[in-house]
């Protein structure tokens, strides 16, 4: 089930690489009921994955685990989710062939737009570390020649692309920088995600071995 934080009051969730919090008020806006606030506990005695004192039900309470950035550090940055093309694994293999023309080629009404993937691309606002930033400043300013680049060849700089920064966003994927990417507004496109959810290649199944070899190994010893 899931195992962070919900509207519910009492509610436990852990920060990766910090403090367990404890829900103990959450703030709707009053027109939307949008939540706009949560109000937390800290509970000092479980930095750094430190288990839960016997007050909060000790070693047995395990809550789950979120990444997260600090709030007014944190860098706002656009991310494009890009995911496959079709819903299927072979667009259109399913669709109707009309041969009722006399041509040689039979008539494919563009038999794959049916599998078409209308989430294929999806645009959100997230915040990143401040440190993307400065990397972000630092390559394109030497796309843009405005700084000398680390290392030379030859006395020849190395061609960069923005799509060499890139980056492994926690529980996403890996990400690398847009072309429209500026100082001011960082963009970064989703290459891979961390799972393929085509991946259906039944587990090889192993057959259970008969016993019969080794009694006979056992008789033979005997």
């Amino acid at each position: 089930g899931y195992k962070r934080f919900t509207d519910t009051i009492g509610g436990f969730v852990r920060l990766k690489n910090a403090y367990v919090l404890k829900l103990t008020n959450v703030v709707r806006d009053e027109k939307t009921g949008d939540i706009v606030e949560l109000q937390v506990e800290v509970i000092e005695e479980t930095f750094e994955g430190a288990p839960m004192p016997e007050a909060y039900g000790g070693k047995k309470n395990r809550p789950g685990i979120i990444h997260w950035v600090e709030a007014t550090t944190s860098v706002k940055a656009k991310v494009c989710l890009y995911d496959r093309l079709f819903q299927t694994p072979m667009p259109g293999s399913n669709a109707a062939v009309d041969t009722s023309t006399d041509a040689d080629t039979p008539i494919l009404d563009a038999p794959y737009l049916s599998d078409l993937n209308p989430n294929s691309l999806a645009t959100v606002d997230c915040r990143v570390e401040p440190s993307v930033a400065m990397d972000v400043l630092c390559h394109l300013s030497i796309m843009n020649e405005e700084i000398a680049p680390y290392q030379k060849t030859d006395n020849v700089s190395p061609k960069l692309y923005a799509s060499d920064l890139n980056y492994q966003f926690e529980r996403s994927g890996y990400f690398a920088l847009d072309t429209t990417a500026t100082k001011q507004s960082l963009v970064f496109n989703r290459v891979v995600t961390l799972r393929d959810t085509w991946d259906t290649k039944p587990k090889e199944q192993t057959s259970s071995k008969s016993s019969k070899p080794k009694q006979e190994q056992t008789k033979q010893k005997q």
